[in-house]
């Protein structure tokens, strides 16, 4: 936990994140989402079952 990054995500990944649970607030708790991710580097994507929509995408650059 003391790497750089984990207690405090990027900006990036806040602002992905803000994002993320906005718009799960205006879905049914019925809904499905999946998720895809690779890591490293980090990348996660949120979609949307029914529709394909991706409701958002969380990405952490490497800083080298």
């Amino acid at each position: 936990m003391q790497e750089d990054g984990i207690t405090r995500p990027s900006p990036t990944v806040v602002q992905a994140t803000r994002k993320l649970v906005e718009r799960l607030a205006t879905l049914s708790p019925d809904e499905q989402i999946e998720i895809e991710y690779t890591n490293p580097p980090l990348y996660v994507r949120y979609i949307r079952h029914s529709t394909g929509e991706i409701l958002a995408e969380i990405r952490q650059h490497d800083a080298a």
